[in-house]
């Protein structure tokens, strides 16, 4: 079965989210999955969503035995959201941008959420002309910047004769080695595979950059510290999602479906097998905490009619 499963589901990424999608009496499943075929690369970039519309407790949970699940890749509402990188807003030359913009620019005053809007567009702006100066500079690049430039040669991959297509080329020479200059095409497999040992590379440095600044008197310190910061933010929840490896006793990373599957047996196969049980010695470490009921009391209903009771 499990073989099947990758034979039929081969090159798809489930996308989880963790809330039940069936009810049938008393009985709840997740029997509603969604797949995507794009890369994981792409898909992390695109931060997607998903969750079921309603619960079984809402008012139209009675209106069928199945809730709808809701699936969206970054802003659910449809409009574009400008974001500015994380690595442009920590660059020298973002600051001196906006100083000069808003040097250059004057706002008069006017509605709080109209002035807001402004000094966004503003950073924007100074975003843009940040990204436009650090590609062509001379230097080493932040990691960073080499996922930033591998996403967006990514997402240009189709028409590579766009000018942003040609800016990650100059800006991170590095990437060439993924286009095939005779064919026009880009190896999206290889660069997949970069952008997720770029993002690897990034996690371990950040780990062990890690420098808590807990003070003796300071308990709350703790969760002001990047290790905790990093442990919330890659904590257990299956409404996002991440690029694993799985790697066997040896510590080799393994590199296909059947593979991965026997380290997981290998290693799974003895927690989950049926563990002896000793009923005797359960009872004698039980018995002081069982209640039970005097001989002398009567019951008003019989034990077994209650019990049909509440089994219906």
């Amino acid at each position: 079965m499990e073989q099947m499963f990758f034979n039929i589901l081969v090159g798809l990424t489930e996308i989880e989210q963790d809330r039940p999608t069936f009810m049938r009496g008393k009985y709840l499943a997740r029997l509603d999955y969604i797949f995507t075929k794009l890369p994981c690369a792409v898909l992390l970039d695109l931060q997607p969503v998903a969750h079921v519309k309603w619960e079984f407790g809402h008012r139209l949970g009675e209106s069928s035995d199945h809730v709808p699940v809701f699936f969206a890749l970054g802003a659910s509402d449809g409009r574009k959201v400008v974001s500015i990188p994380r690595w442009v807003a920590h660059h020298p030359d973002y600051k001196q941008h906006c100083q000069d913009l808003i040097g250059k620019v004057r706002i008069s005053p006017g509605n709080p959420l109209h002035l807001l809007s402004r000094y966004k567009y503003i950073m924007s702006t100074a975003a843009s002309l940040t990204i436009s100066s650090s590609s062509s500079a001379t230097g080493s690049l932040s990691i960073d910047q080499q996922i930033y430039w591998a996403l967006m040669m990514l997402r240009y991959a189709s028409d590579p004769k766009h000018r942003y297509f040609k800016t990650c080329l100059k800006s991170y020479p590095y990437l060439e080695k993924f286009f095939d200059h005779s064919l026009d095409t880009v190896l999206c497999d290889d660069l997949g595979k970069l952008i997720a040992r770029l993002h690897h590379n990034k996690s371990c440095k950040a780990l062990m950059d890690n420098t808590p600044c807990v003070k003796e008197d300071d308990h709350a310190g703790n969760k002001r510290s990047k290790l905790f910061a990093w442990m919330s933010l890659w904590a257990s929840k299956r409404r996002s999602i991440s690029t694993l490896q799985i790697v066997d006793e040896d510590g080799v990373v393994c590199t296909s479906a059947e593979c991965c599957a026997n380290a997981l047996h290998k290693y799974w196969g003895p927690i989950m097998r049926e563990k002896p049980v000793r009923l005797d010695l359960a009872k004698l470490a039980l018995v002081n905490f069982i209640c039970v009921w005097p001989d002398d009391l009567t019951y008003e209903v019989s034990f077994d009619h209650f019990r049909l009771l509440l089994d219906s």
